[in-house]
């Protein structure tokens, strides 16, 4: 049997350019520390990460998501993206995901 969480995500925003959008995320399993957020642009079956955090910790995020994209988490069952300065290039489908993936070593 797999065991899976039940996730709960916005599930569509119409908005202007230069406004902000907030996309709220939360799941049912408080064993799953770690909220990835993941974007499919439009025509592509590609999912680009931009970024994930581990509990309530400061966030991490890849390399060209630092400047308008920002992570927070309430919990361990809920999360948002805040994406400021909406540009036409950030239509796209935005997906959260839950892990039981740590932070791992970095050295």
């Amino acid at each position: 049997m797999v065991d899976c969480a039940k996730i709960k995500q916005d599930l569509k925003l119409i908005l202007h350019q230069n406004a902000k959008a907030n996309i709220q995320c939360s799941h049912d399993d408080d064993t799953l520390l770690t909220m990835l957020w993941y974007l499919q642009e439009r025509d592509s079956t590609n999912l680009t990460l931009i970024g994930y955090g581990y509990s309530t910790g400061e966030p991490n995020y890849e390399t060209g998501f630092t400047e308008r994209f920002k992570l927070t988490r309430q919990n361990n069952l809920s999360g948002n993206l805040t994406i400021s300065g909406l540009r036409l290039s950030d239509s796209a489908v935005y997906y959260c995901a839950a892990s039981k993936h740590n932070n791992g070593t970095h050295i």
